[in-house]
């Protein structure tokens, strides 16, 4: 065995060298790990058609068919809108408020199986099956449906799958699988505990703690973003066996990753909302929405986007982060951008992603100026500042 012996002087230099290695690989990594932030200008290539008698009050969920069209509910108007996806010029309206055959109270999640569109209402708790062409089909009472806001997934085993909100945190899913017709009521999945660490019970008391954005990234797999979004998308997989289990949690981009933040009063910054809740100290707090989600969709080269409302850098700002078709986290893009007011009106956006067609156009809901319009931009990937 040989040893080496150094100077204090030789051993100074080699501390040195190492520092310095250190130092060069620390900045290497940082720099690979830094987020880009870019900014990009959005102007709408057109509004979805409207007039006097053809309006809507409260859009809440859009598909697009396979005859090139968009199907958007609206829980004020109460109905299915049907609109051309090339020139967005308006179609048929489908349904009306009523409790008989085709007709509706709540209507919320919707989705297209070949040429059927499937409607769900919370109101009277089934689900309604119509032709694209406006004919009414069917109509399903569904079990064991307990809910307040809820989505829809189809898959190709007919396997329907709704995303729904309970006022119990402890034993509440989010995720239920039914048969093909509604009848049994064949698994449940995602607790709220698995991917709200960062809300309270308090929070979720009051909101009923919508499951947010859900996306359908293959048969037997789902992306969800929760609404109070903290940074962390959930990838969810149908295994052998049948059973929904949580195999992935992806990182996205937030200042904050508290979403909300309850205040004791009203006094200083603005709250974005106001609760009220009998199981609540006094039946009344103020919350802030750091980190919203706005939509998750797949565009373009097998890309995510995932649209999000938060605060940054001492601004309210509406935006995307952009992933790669392996969930990496390339950027995120600021769209919209307002400095936090500490008076006046509460620090948020009226903006929501309904859908992104086969074409990258983006169905915008704005409620912005009083005015509720659909808006529909076009992504072009050239002008992303990330790469």
């Amino acid at each position: 065995m040989m040893f080496i012996f150094l100077t204090n002087k030789q051993r100074a230099f080699m501390n040195r060298i190492i520092f310095a290695i250190i130092l060069v690989f620390f900045i290497f990594n940082c720099e690979r790990n830094k987020i880009e932030i870019g900014y990009i200008t959005w102007d709408p290539a057109y509004e979805l058609e409207t007039n006097d008698s053809v309006y809507f009050i409260d859009p809440y969920d859009a598909t697009v068919t396979f005859s090139d069209q968009i199907a958007i509910s609206d829980r004020g108007d109460v109905g299915i809108k049907l609109y051309n996806i090339n020139s967005g010029k308006f179609i048929r309206k489908i349904g009306k408020r009523g409790r008989g055959p085709g007709e509706f109270q709540n209507i919320q999640g919707i989705s297209v199986r070949e040429d059927s569109l499937f409607v769900l209402d919370v109101g009277l708790r089934r689900a309604s099956v119509f032709l694209l062409d406006g004919t009414y089909v069917d109509s399903f009472t569904i079990e064991d449906y307990n809910m307040n806001y809820s989505s829809l997934e189809i898959t190709n085993d007919n396997k329907f799958l709704f995303y729904v909100d309970s006022q119990d945190m402890e034993t509440a899913f989010f995720g239920h699988e039914y048969n093909s017709n509604f009848s049994v009521l064949e698994s449940k999945f995602i607790k709220p505990s698995e991917i709200y660490e960062n809300v309270s019970t308090t929070e979720f008391l009051f909101h009923g703690m919508s499951v947010g954005s859900v996306l359908k990234k293959s048969e037997n797999e789902i992306l969800i973003a929760p609404l109070y979004y903290s940074g962390k998308i959930f990838h969810y997989k149908r295994d052998n066996s049948e059973n929904w289990e949580l195999v992935n949690t992806i990182s996205g981009f937030v200042e904050n990753k508290i979403p909300n933040t309850v205040l004791d009063n009203d006094q200083g910054r603005k709250p974005d909302g106001v609760g009220m809740h009998a199981l609540i100290p006094g039946n009344r707090y103020f919350v802030i929405y750091n980190n919203t989600t706005r939509g998750l969709f797949k565009i373009f080269d097998n890309q995510y986007i995932h649209f999000t409302e938060m605060d940054y850098d001492g601004n309210r700002v509406f935006g995307f982060e952009l992933f790669d078709m392996d969930l990496n986290l390339l950027g995120y893009n600021i769209i919209k951008s307002e400095e936090i007011s500490l008076s006046g009106e509460p620090n948020f956006f009226d903006l929501f992603v309904l859908q992104v067609d086969s074409d990258d156009k983006i169905y915008v809901a704005s409620r912005e100026g009083g005015e509720n319009t659909v808006k529909v931009f076009k992504l072009d990937k050239s002008k992303l500042e990330m790469k």
